[in-house]
């Protein structure tokens, strides 16, 4: 499968309707696709967008209570705790941000964006191993979740972002190579 992406341009066959084909799974742009999965009822998704620009407002003051707050009401939404732990980091407590993250995987330990977080401190402390065991060892989102058909963009820009990173500090440079290209073609205009 990762040897599958060399060809990418070939394999993206359409955008329609806000996503696209590749490699055997959809890239979506729709925010709301997981809705559902995650218990987000139509009140808090209308929140979601704010909430993001609001975590990484590093003025912003009242962030971690009122993510703490809707934690508390809406308990089974990973997307609220990985917000949190975004929060902490932002505004540079690394170690609560750790914690929070540590706990959104006890919750949630199939949760994506948990996982990238977790990769990243591995890689920060370089525990390089930590990283495939995390993330696949084949590196490549669709084996690390086979169930799934349909992902979305900032999940893919996320897990790849993140996968080179990885490999850039294992010193793995053609491979890195290779994913950035894929990330590029896939979000070109993602900074």
């Amino acid at each position: 499968f990762i040897f599958a992406f060399s060809n990418i341009n070939a394999q993206l066959l359409n955008f329609m309707s806000n996503q696209f084909v590749t490699c055997g799974y959809h890239i979506t742009t729709d925010p709301h696709f997981q809705d559902k999965k995650f218990g987000i009822t139509p009140e808090l998704s209308h929140q979601m967008e704010p909430l993001f620009h609001e975590v990484n407002d590093r003025k912003n003051t009242k962030i971690i209570d009122k993510l703490t707050k809707l934690i508390i009401q809406y308990p089974t939404v990973p997307i609220l705790k990985n917000y949190l732990s975004v929060a902490y980091n932002v505004r540079g407590n690394h170690a609560k941000s750790v914690e929070v993250n540590n706990w959104l995987i006890s919750e949630h330990p199939d949760y994506l964006f948990a996982l990238i977080n977790q990769a990243n401190v591995c890689i920060e402390n370089q525990d390089y191993d930590k990283v495939p065991k995390l993330l696949g060892d084949a590196l490549e989102i669709k084996q690390l979740y086979p169930e799934r058909d349909l992902f979305h963009l900032t999940e893919i820009t996320g897990y790849y972002k993140v996968i080179i990173r990885y490999l850039l500090a294992i010193e793995n440079c053609d491979l890195a190579e290779n994913r950035f290209e894929i990330l590029k073609k896939i979000a070109p205009d993602h900074h």
